[in-house]
């Protein structure tokens, strides 16, 4: 399997101070090819802090993954759980 067959979900919660340190890694991630979802807490989501704007955070995001931040109070969590079992994602954390 290459990596760009792989389908990769990762989330980000309330730990701002880690966001700078996640969106080079998301860059890499996306130019050795993989297809990424990105999922965000609603802290995340709605939340600006002295790190930055939720919104400036989620447009970064979502220009390198070109698809739109998924958060939790925006799907059940039903529906959720059915959106990744149906992209067969190969779910990981990045932990600082």
């Amino acid at each position: 399997m290459t990596m760009n067959q792989y389908n990769i979900g990762f989330a980000l919660c309330g730990s701002f101070c880690t966001f700078s340190k996640v969106i080079p890694m998301i860059e890499e991630l996306k130019e050795k090819g993989y297809t990424l979802y990105p999922i965000m807490s609603d802290a995340a989501y709605f939340t600006d802090t002295r790190f930055g704007t939720a919104q400036s955070f989620r447009e970064k995001i979502e220009t390198i993954c070109s698809i739109y931040v998924m958060h939790i109070d925006f799907f059940s969590d039903a529906k959720v759980t059915h959106f990744l079992k149906n992209k067969k994602l190969s779910i990981f954390a990045l932990r600082f």
